[in-house]
Parts: C-alpha cells; sequence; structure tokens
C-alpha cells in the first residue's frame, strides 16, 4: 500500500512545529515544585534521664551552651554540674563542696564555668576541669528563684539581683565594674529576671512577672524594650549575634535583637507534664542549636535554628 503523499507532509510538519511545545512540555515538568521554606526552629530531638548520679537529672536548675554545641546543666538536688554533648551523651560531672543548691549557669569561650547558688549568695567560677577558680559573694538572690548569670566575651560576668531590681556586672577577676537598677514600678524596685549578655555586647534582661524584655549596653544604658508576651513573666532568654530568643507562656520566641519577631514555636506538643513549659529555660550555641529544658520533665529539647545569624 503507497502512502499518501498528503498525509506524509502533515506529519512531518506536526513534528517540526510540535517538537519545541513538546521540550518546553517535558522541561517544565522535570522542574520540581519550590520547597517550602524551614521553621525557624526546627526540632531536632530531646534527651534526659532522671536519676540522682552523673549523667541523670534530678531537679535541674539551669542550662547553658558552648561554643562546640557542648550543654552544661546545675541540679539543685544532687548539686552536680554536669556536660553532656548536643545529643544528651555524659561528659563531665562534678560537685563544688561551697555549692548548696547551684542554678543559673553560663560557659565563657574558653570552657570556664558560672555558677549561682540560690541559697548561699555566692557565685563560683570553675575552670572547664572542674576545679574551682574563684568565687564571689553577697550574690542576692530570690528564695524560691535564682540569681541570673552570664557572661561577655571578654571575661566580664553579669549577675541580676532578682528581688533588688539591679544588675550587677564585673571583670573576669571578680571587681565591681558597674551597678544598674532595673526600674521601678511605683516606689518599689522593679523585679530583675533571666538575663543574656548578647555578643553584640548588649545585655537583654527580662521581666519575670511584666511580660517585657529590655535592652541595655554593657555599662547600663537603657536602649529599648518591648512586649514578649501579655500578662505573664518571660521565665528565660538567650542570644546569638543577630536574634533574641525567649520562653514565656509555654512558647518559644525568636526575635531581632531590635524586637521585631520572627517566629514562634508552641511547646505544648512537646509537654508531656501539664504546665511544665511555663519554666521553661533555654540556652543558644553558635552552632545555631538552641536547648530547651523542661525542669520539672528532666528533659532538653534540641532545635536547629533556620535564621540567618
Amino acid at each position: 500500500m503507497g502512502r499518501c503523499p498528503v498525509c506524509l507532509r502533515f506529519v512531518a510538519a506536526l513534528c517540526l512545529c510540535g517538537l519545541p511545545l513538546l521540550s518546553s512540555c517535558i522541561s517544565q515538568s522535570q522542574t520540581p515544585p519550590p520547597r517550602p521554606a524551614p521553621p525557624a526552629l526546627e526540632f531536632l530531638g530531646e534527651w534526659g534521664t532522671r536519676g540522682e548520679g552523673p549523667g541523670k537529672l534530678s531537679q535541674p536548675c539551669g542550662i547553658a551552651a558552648d561554643t562546640f554545641g557542648n550543654v552544661y546543666i546545675t541540679d539543685s538536688s544532687t548539686q552536680f554540674i554536669q556536660k553532656f554533648s548536643r545529643t544528651g551523651e555524659p561528659l563531665q560531672a562534678f560537685q563544688d563542696p561551697a555549692l548548696k543548691q547551684p542554678c543559673s549557669i553560663a560557659v565563657d569561650s574558653a570552657g570556664a564555668i558560672y555558677v549561682t547558688d540560690k541559697s548561699r549568695s555566692l557565685l563560683i567560677v570553675a575552670l572547664a576541669n572542674g576545679d574551682r577558680h574563684l568565687s564571689i559573694g553577697r550574690i542576692k538572690a530570690a528564695a524560691a528563684g535564682m540569681a541570673p548569670v552570664s557572661v561577655a566575651d571578654d571575661g566580664s560576668i553579669l549577675v541580676a539581683d532578682v528581688e533588688g531590681g539591679t544588675v550587677r556586672r564585673f571583670t573576669a577577676r571578680a571587681r565591681l565594674i558597674t551597678r544598674w537598677g532595673f526600674g521601678k514600678d511605683g516606689s518599689s524596685p522593679r523585679r530583675a529576671g533571666a538575663l543574656t549578655f548578647a555578643p553584640s555586647g548588649e545585655v537583654f534582661l527580662a521581666e519575670p512577672s511584666g511580660g517585657r524584655l529590655q535592652a541595655f549596653s554593657s555599662g547600663g544604658a537603657p536602649l529599648r524594650d518591648w512586649t514578649v508576651c501579655e500578662g505573664a513573666g518571660v521565665s528565660s532568654v538567650a542570644a546569638s549575634p543577630t536574634l533574641v530568643f525567649t520562653a514565656c507562656r509555654g512558647k518559644l520566641n525568636v526575635w531581632k535583637s531590635d524586637g521585631a519577631p520572627l517566629g514562634e514555636t508552641d511547646l505544648a506538643p512537646r509537654v508531656k507534664i501539664p504546665d511544665s513549659a511555663q519554666s521553661a529555660i533555654v540556652a543558644y550555641a553558635p552552632s545555631s542549636e538552641l536547648f530547651v529544658l523542661f525542669p520539672a520533665e528532666t528533659r532538653v529539647l534540641r532545635y536547629r535554628v533556620n535564621l540567618p545569624e
């Protein structure tokens, strides 16, 4: 049977004209859809074992992280100061006879450990191996709270007097540099809460009941403030070079250092004991990780920070 010349010409024209369109369709079908942006805080896992001995948690009170992502936790029941890997592997545990109820904790870039005792008005500085380096007395703390402590890159130390509403800054050798007030509610000093030294040199200080966060210069000059959550206290604050992290009313918030909000994470889905997230304590590691301690549950949550630093 012969082939129709008209049909052949039609098929050839269709092939020639249709190839670009077909190629375009194939190209478009092979282009993957855009990936959704990751959350500001991406959950990576959790760890923590209840118990009395080294490597376990009984009544954890404070948390800090070093430049390598290791995590340090104080235990006010066992008096242990413990070091864990980012995934919860026990690395170190020690006690200091001067500490009865170790609570607030900070770690500097050299690995020195700063711990306040909420019952003995004392701050001790331990070397990375756990040996005591120095101590500072007359650190006031709330009867049922703690004396928040933070350390700057230059080694200077900040300690908040919770009830007196003041912040004191010491040199690395424990010499008092300056002291400033947190403000007043009427005629009474405003209570100071959690605080942190940001890598920028600014100090962020939280109100334990008013739900506000204040930024100060390293010398105590007020810079700005904003509301973190209405009608509740900010339980904890941490900072990176450009970001601020707060825990309040069972939520984690990420802010620019100027107070602009960047994201919120609800801790309720991670809670095993009702209301335990209300007292969450946060610690930031330069590895772009955020660690969240639930003291009542003796658990630590680990998050990746997916925001530019």
